[in-house]
């Protein structure tokens, strides 16, 4: 059993180490040199039992180095890589680099070499394998299979990876991201993702961490460092791959992780304040504007360019991302009309359009004007050429002088932009932040990276006045057993006596239907009841709307013809006709993460529109409101086209009543789906008309 306290030490001697050993011959030799020219200045040596030469620091095993290296890269075979680590053990290293792979990740033999490679590291933090390494820019640490870049003194941002070759490709950014620590943990087989966050957390270079996941090992764990993060202001934000049937399959055999289900993965992720994003560009930038920005107050951004074109383009596309841009107030409009040209439409975002641009005074007054109107940031449109001496390069350099001066004194922080992602040049970004303003490269990547801003400062807004517990997990219920899946009728029974509104009803043979309909009082609904009816509309074995003894007849009738099995009894239930609106709430388990609420469309429209929800455990109030008011049915419940108000609160009610006995009830409950609620006009409450519960014997 790996010791986590002594892993962590050695861990960190391995991404700040004194003595570094290379085991391997030609690749080994080429990665320490890339150490060397990096100016590492600690000492290197490289271990080769085929050419050792102790003058020039070349040993034939590990057994003959000076001392115990703090840090190794292994570049052996798959089949020598397990001896080296336990020879490395042994000996006392801190840690090392394992970038062979054939293991877990092929399955079958693999498994056993991982179990056997695991047991031979004991407590050394061993990083891999199946990974390109790690990359330590600040401390010139080179145990990396590529090439490097030019190095950073920080402080800046850190990379963790389950894919190497990503990693690497992030290592050739030409965006300005200030990166300085860079890990790729392929197979986690000893040091895990998660390992890495935590040693990350407690150095004070490290302003934001970036990472690309394919799976969690172990969801609790990431909830409480990602809490720990927020709690030490290092924002986090993350790749999630491995969203689609494919991408599952590509992630499995990638390194082996659990992909997991994208929709739990994306609550997790949102509760803790970490934007995910679908692409390298989007992630890139997100993370630099978290490293210099970090959380913002708020949603509304002031916009300027000088092409009304990509102002319509930002407008369009601010609602996607929950970003608004204000109206200009009384006053500043008022300003503007007077000290702008009047060819130029004063709005949010704003179009200069070409004139202005060259008279520093108006770019001021505008700017100062934006500044002031009550935003959360502010941002300006600077696409320039290449070089510095092209058309319009000295009035970019004015504008975003008078940018960051108007940022600064209205203590808004600002950002100097391009349309393209190729639209910002080095020597443009250099110069914004040297102005203290984040050069975020294309229109797209803007608005993503500020609402990256958004989601941290509501987070984190959130843990100072509900504290940590507000976003901390339920821990998982793992279920063991037999699972049997009630009748409907026992299914209402078991929720009724939770709280829950059903309609009253009774189970019946087909005799006695017209005797329970006029016990229960008309209108009624008829469903039949069977093991394999689980979804009774799509199978015909329901029919509403029944006001008589004649028409309750015709349709049992009709229903018992119609089915290819022979019910065992019906069910007949007041019909509500009522209903303004029809909603899903449910509960599924997964082995990760537990119980999760569910909440949706509801009826028959739940698989057509996909459109729903997930409240991961414990969820409050606000959560549930926030969520429903996110489903594209939420207007239904503000009267659409004529119909009453629907009765919200209920609605409110039902959800928070589930996930309050789910809580209660974990261990006996697999699933549970309520489809539909029916949500009458307000005051009339709802009804939960159809359920299917799943429970643990």
């Amino acid at each position: 059993m790996t010791d986590r306290t002594v892993l962590q030490q050695n861990l960190k001697r391995l991404l700040d180490p004194k003595r570094i050993a290379y085991v391997g011959g030609r690749t080994a030799a080429g990665t320490l040199e890339r150490c060397r020219k990096m100016g590492f200045t600690g000492e290197l040596w490289q271990v080769n039992p085929r050419a050792p030469d102790p003058s020039r620091h070349v040993y034939e095993s590990i057994e003959a180095l000076p001392c115990p290296p703090d840090a190794a890269y292994l570049a052996v075979s798959t089949e020598k890589t397990i001896e080296t680590v336990a020879q490395l053990s042994q000996r006392g290293a801190g840690g090392c680099v394992c970038y062979a792979a054939g293991f877990s990740e092929m399955g079958g033999d693999g498994i056993g070499l991982q179990a056997a490679l695991v047991k031979a590291a004991g407590n050394m933090a061993l990083v891999g394998p199946n990974c390109y390494g790690l990359v330590e820019y600040r401390r010139r640490v080179h145990l990396w299979t590529g090439e490097t870049r030019v190095p950073f003194d920080g402080p800046g941002v850190a990379i963790v990876s389950q894919s190497g070759a990503l990693a690497e490709f992030m290592t050739m950014e030409q965006r300005s991201v200030p990166i300085v620590s860079v890990v790729s943990v392929g197979n986690e087989a000893v040091v895990s993702l998660e390992d890495v966050i935590e040693c990350l957390l407690d150095d004070d270079d490290i302003k934001a961490i970036g990472l690309y996941v394919e799976g969690l090992s172990d969801v609790q764990r990431f909830a409480q460092l990602a809490i720990a993060a927020l709690q030490k202001r290092k924002p986090i934000t993350v790749i999630k791959v491995g969203r689609s049937d494919a991408g599952q399959k590509i992630t499995a055999g990638h390194t082996s992780s659990l992909a997991g289900a994208a929709e739990l993965y994306d609550a997790l992720f949102e509760r803790l304040g970490i934007a995910v994003s679908y692409s390298l560009s989007d992630f890139l930038e997100r993370l630099k504007l978290l490293c210099h920005i970090g959380p913002l107050a708020g949603n509304r951004v002031a916009s300027v360019t000088c092409s009304g074109g990509q102002a319509a383009m930002l407008a369009d596309r601010a609602e996607c991302y929950g970003l608004e841009f204000p109206p200009l107030s009384d006053n500043s409009r008022t300003l503007l009309e007077e000290k702008l040209p009047r060819y130029v439409n004063v709005m949010n975002p704003l179009d200069t359009t070409v004139g202005p641009i060259n008279d520093r005074e108006q770019m001021r007054v505008l700017f100062d004007a934006m500044a002031a109107n009550t935003v959360d940031v502010i941002t300006a449109a600077l696409d320039s050429y290449e070089d510095e001496d092209a058309p319009f390069g000295d009035e970019m350099i004015m504008i975003l002088e008078e940018l960051s001066a108007a940022a600064q004194q209205h203590s808004v922080p600002g950002i100097a932009n391009s349309a393209l992602v190729e639209g910002l040049p080095r020597h443009m970004r250099e110069r914004a932040l040297a102005e203290g303003l984040v050069p975020i490269l294309g229109s797209e990547e803007l608005l993503s990276a500020i609402s990256a801003g958004v989601l941290l400062g509501r987070t984190r807004q959130q843990l100072e006045n509900s504290g940590p517990r507000a976003l901390e997990l339920a821990t998982p219920v793992h279920l063991a057993g037999e699972t049997v899946t009630l009748s409907e009728h026992a299914a209402k029974q078991r929720i009724s006596g939770w709280g829950l509104p059903v309609p009253q009803g009774a189970a019946v043979s087909a005799q006695h239907a017209i005797s329970a309909a006029n016990d229960i009082g008309y209108p009624v609904v008829l469903k039949a009841l069977h093991p394999t009816l689980t979804h009774k509309s799509d199978a015909g074995a329901v029919i509403g709307g029944l006001y008589d003894d004649a028409a309750l007849a015709g349709a049992l009738q009709e229903m018992t013809a119609r089915l290819s099995v022979v019910p065992d009894r019906f069910l007949v239930e007041t019909f509500v006709d009522d209903s303004v609106a029809e909603f899903i709430v449910g509960v599924k388990h997964d082995p990760q993460f537990g119980h999760a609420v569910v909440i949706g469309s509801g009826g028959v429209l739940v698989e057509l529109l996909m459109d729903s929800a997930v409240l991961l455990l414990p969820c409050t109030r606000s959560d549930i409101e926030r969520k429903l008011d996110e489903l594209q049915s939420a207007p239904l419940l503000a009267g659409f086209r004529g119909k009453p108000r629907g009765d919200r609160g209920a609605l409110i009610d039902c959800i928070e009543l589930v996930a309050k006995r789910v809580l209660n009830e974990g261990h006996g409950l697999v699933e549970l789906d309520l489809n539909p609620v029916l949500v009458r006009p307000q005051g009339a409450g709802v009804m939960c008309v159809d359920a299917l519960l799943t429970v643990n014997q």
